[in-house]
């Protein structure tokens, strides 16, 4: 039995030992790898650079000496732990709210479903997720300034508002694979829709809540756009003057 193992495992080794290397696709490969470390080299090795020799040209070039002095610039001119904790601040707020929001919205809609509001509430959320942010940009600005919303708080509220449509199309699929018999037996003992979801529900959706939070925090902590609500408050007579110029022509 031994002997006819080995002559059945021969032919695999022999093949494995002829396959061919795909050398298009290795260069291919190696040549997507140089297009993220080359760049990726030359932005550390300037971080360390003074100010001489970032523009001396020699982008390849080694920092000699190591200098910090680009760090301790930025850190001053931009106050960075100030502006640290304030988009720390606007992303826990996002995180938290969007999960809670989305979650209890999503429950609503779930267990409401034969209701035709709440079944058009989810449809006229998913359609709000066909509206790119740019396109509401200007008229955004201007209901942020007539809300009072230009402050750090405003942004994160807007941040859970736009992550709203995404979010609860996720918890609300989810919670379609949830047991109802969860729910009707907690029911049966006397707990409330408030009880119910709280001691039910929302710890089955654990999953999927830490899903919607790392998509919302990864959402607020890389937004520009939006933060730049507050300026474009003090700017907006312009912009909005420079595009009717333009519409004019």
């Amino acid at each position: 039995m031994s002997t006819l193992q080995q002559r059945l495992t021969r032919p695999s080794r022999a093949r494995i030992g002829r396959e061919k290397t795909n050398w298009a696709a290795t260069l291919i490969l190696a040549a997507c790898a140089l297009s993220v470390l080359v760049p990726l080299f030359v932005t550390v090795s300037m971080a360390f650079k003074s100010a001489g020799q970032a523009v001396d040209g020699k982008a390849f070039s080694w920092p000699d000496p190591f200098s910090v002095e680009g760090f301790t610039a930025a850190w001053e001119l931009v106050n960075f732990p100030r502006a640290f904790t304030i988009s720390l601040f606007i992303t826990l707020i996002s995180v938290c709210g969007g999960v809670l929001v989305a979650s209890m919205a999503s429950y609503a809609i779930h267990r409401n479903w034969n209701r035709k509001f709440y079944r058009y509430s989810f449809y006229y959320l998913l359609g709000a997720m066909f509206l790119p942010f740019p396109v509401l940009a200007l008229s955004q600005v201007k209901l942020t300034g007539l809300a009072g919303l230009d402050n750090p708080f405003g942004v994160a509220i807007l941040h859970v508002m736009f992550g709203l449509s995404f979010n609860v199309l996720l918890f609300t699929a989810f919670m379609r694979g949830l047991p109802a018999e969860l729910e009707e037996s907690a029911r049966m003992d006397g707990a409330s829709t408030w009880t119910a979801f709280w001691r039910i529900i929302f710890p089955l959706i654990a999953p999927m809540s830490a899903t919607v939070a790392i998509f919302a925090f990864l959402g607020s902590w890389n937004d520009f756009m939006m933060p730049s609500l507050i300026a474009y408050l003090f700017t907006q007579r312009w912009v909005m003057s420079g595009l009717t110029q333009g519409a004019i022509k």
